[in-house]
């Protein structure tokens, strides 16, 4: 007969009492996060705060706050008491109140820009990528904007889905809340997730593949043909966000297989009607790329693609940057215990654990073999860190005590994800000559470039802008990348780019408006970052274009001293010669 349980100590009361502590803190951090960042201005903010009055103090203040609310999640997640719904529910809201103020006080990358772009221009399809994120973008912030937070906020909007995406997802196949809660509580500060907050379709497509993996597990248990539309639907709507999406139906064909008990389904119309419901919802991306010759797909599975050829190189990155970005405690787990649970999965056949283990290892292990012969990309695989996760939860973080492998991994991850948001603040905090000494020691072969990309494109955007209607003048920029920066700095409708038709990257710019088709005379201003060696080609190739070019003094005392790490040509009377797709000039910038 076991004896009845020890009344608890006044110790424990005591802890017990304040550990919603850290819940009380995060709420009161978030509340005066939001509160500041709408008072002071900053969501209007567009560049670096040091372009507005109190920019820098309010900066501080909003660094620390962030600071405190992922603190305070990482506390949440350490208790060793279950947490709850609407202890999730808060970190969720806060993380997303410390992000897209985080976003407001770092300047959009050459990317952002160039989706941001696309959200203004909408289409069924784009060159680089399928359209959603422009969708999206657009669906979020209807009017035009050159606010930061505005241009991120489907991002911000994404992750924040992306967390309930993950509960529901470790909710139905673990069937434990608390497991659950944990999921997605740990989600928030995996650093490739929770140091995210950049405009790009990653986030995004990982929503929808959670959401599309959670669908298609309620469709093997229920074998409704209703459950595999919508998981069909779901899927065609993250393949119109980005085509690393298709790791999906791979891995749920592996789990079909590997599940005794789930064989059969495969000779039923259940996942066959989700093929033909993901290609009604991928249909506009099918139905632009149909009409422009494919470029989309010949883009990323032609043009990208290299000879194959063994790259321990390539091998080793891969499986660096997947431990970073997944967490290097949960990264070991998973290369070690995590493996041997999915094989105890299909020794044991237990369901959830066997469709979770399928979900995380066949993505990750065929990007594993691939990086060794292809280039790959960890982030390409980052949904599969999600029932990785949940994996991970389930075998490590067991109630009531919390195991020291669940416990490393929160403190490792919340350690570099707030090591991430630190940096993020650091442009916005450091002086200009002391930045410029920095990138001299960072970037010795082209310090200029270093520091014009990274703290130059508010005051070259304001100079653009004034400029060009003096007299009127289109705006030429050395790639899309810089094009894209410049137009959204510039407050400018469209920039031209000047390897239209010669980079593999950026040539829906020239779908939209060719320099080919300029009518003659047309007056230009032209930039790039930095002074490299290269700058008089540059500047000889150019010329060839108008009937004179005249160099800008931009380390003129009476101009922003930043603009002094740009080159700046004003063109007078285009006469063509310009044919896309030539090998003159330079090497194009930012391909990525």
């Amino acid at each position: 007969m076991s004896s009845a349980p020890a009344p608890p100590s006044a110790a424990q009361l005591s802890s017990q009492s304040a550990q919603p502590a850290p819940l009380w803190c995060m709420a009161a951090a978030a509340a005066a996060l939001a509160t500041l960042w709408v008072f002071s201005g900053a969501a209007r903010w567009n560049g670096y705060p040091v372009d507005y009055p109190n920019g820098v103090p309010v900066t501080w203040i909003i660094a620390v706050l962030v600071q405190v609310v992922f603190c305070s999640v990482g506390l949440l997640a350490l208790r060793t008491d279950a947490p709850t719904g609407r202890v999730l529910a808060a970190s969720i809201a806060s993380w997303t109140i410390a992000r897209l103020a985080t976003a407001s006080c770092v300047p959009l990358g050459s990317d952002e820009a160039y989706y941001w772009l696309w959200s203004r221009r909408l289409d069924w399809g784009y060159y680089d990528h399928p359209g959603m994120i422009a969708w999206f973008a657009r669906l979020l912030v209807l009017s035009p904007t050159q606010a930061t937070a505005a241009v991120r906020l489907a991002s911000i909007v994404s992750g924040a889905a992306l967390s309930a995406a993950a509960y529901w997802l470790a909710r139905i196949t673990l069937n434990d809340r608390a497991a659950a809660v944990r999921t997605a509580i740990l989600l928030l500060f995996i650093p490739g997730f929770g140091a995210n907050l950049f405009l790009l379709p990653d986030l995004i497509a990982a929503a929808f593949w959670v959401v599309t993996a959670a669908v298609a597990w309620r469709a093997c248990q229920s074998g409704r043909l209703l459950d595999w539309l919508f998981a069909g639907a779901a899927f065609g709507l993250a393949m119109d966000a980005k085509f690393t999406a298709l790791s999906l139906p791979a891995a749920v064909l592996v789990f079909l297989i590997s599940s005794r008990a789930d064989r059969r389904k495969l000779a039923t119309p259940g996942p066959y009607a989700a093929v033909i419901a993901a290609a009604i919802t991928f249909a506009p991306t099918l139905i632009w790329n149909a009409r422009n010759a494919w470029p989309t797909f010949a883009l990323h599975f032609v043009r990208r693609q290299h000879a194959l050829a063994f790259h321990p190189e390539w091998l080793l990155g891969f499986i660096a940057v997947t431990a970073l970005l997944l967490s290097p405690v949960i990264a070991i787990w998973a290369a070690g215990p995590g493996l041997r649970t999915a094989w105890q999965t299909w020794r044991t056949q237990h369901r959830p654990d066997l469709y979770l283990a399928c979900l995380a290892f066949t993505p990750i292990l065929t990007t594993l073999v691939i990086s060794a012969m292809q280039r790959a990309h960890a982030h390409q695989v980052a949904a599969a860190y999600i029932p990785l996760i949940a994996l991970f939860i389930s075998r490590t973080a067991s109630m009531p005590a919390v195991s020291r492998w669940y416990r490393h991994a929160v403190r490792v991850a919340l350690i570099i994800t707030m090591l991430a948001f630190a940096a993020f603040f650091v442009p916005a905090l450091t002086p200009l000559p002391l930045a410029t000494r920095i990138h001299r020691q960072l970037a010795p072969r082209e310090p200029e470039k270093m520091t014009a990309e990274v703290l130059g494109w508010t005051a070259l955007g304001n100079y653009l802008n004034v400029e060009r209607h003096r007299p009127e003048a289109i705006i030429i920029a050395p790639s899309y990348a810089q094009a894209s920066l410049a137009a959204q700095y510039g407050a400018a409708d469209f920039v031209y780019s000047i390897d239209e038709g010669r980079s593999r990257y950026g040539q829906q710019l020239g779908r939209w408006s060719s320099l080919a088709d300029l009518p003659p005379s047309t007056n230009a201003l032209l930039f790039r970052t930095g002074h490299g060696r290269d700058e008089p080609a540059y500047e000889a190739d150019i010329a060839r274009l108008f009937d004179r070019i005249e160099r800008i003094d931009t380390a003129a005392t009476n101009l922003d001293p930043r603009l002094k790490y740009f080159a700046i040509w004003r063109g007078i009377g285009w006469h063509g010669g310009y044919q896309p797709g030539s090998s003159w000039g330079p090497p194009a910038n930012g391909e990525d």
